[in-house]
């Protein structure tokens, strides 16, 4: 799910939580553990 975060186009496959998206991702946002875990953010880097 990696291009979906890095083209911001996350909206796609979490419907549920498009807020999360409206924005860049930071750290201090608060987000479900599937997202930090399906965008690679916290493991690819």
């Amino acid at each position: 799910m990696n291009m979906g975060a890095n083209s911001g186009s996350g909206i796609w496959w979490n419907p549920d939580a498009p807020a999360i998206w409206l924005g860049p991702p930071s750290p201090d946002s608060p987000r479900p553990a599937s997202d930090a875990d399906a965008s690679g953010e916290d493991e690819d880097t």
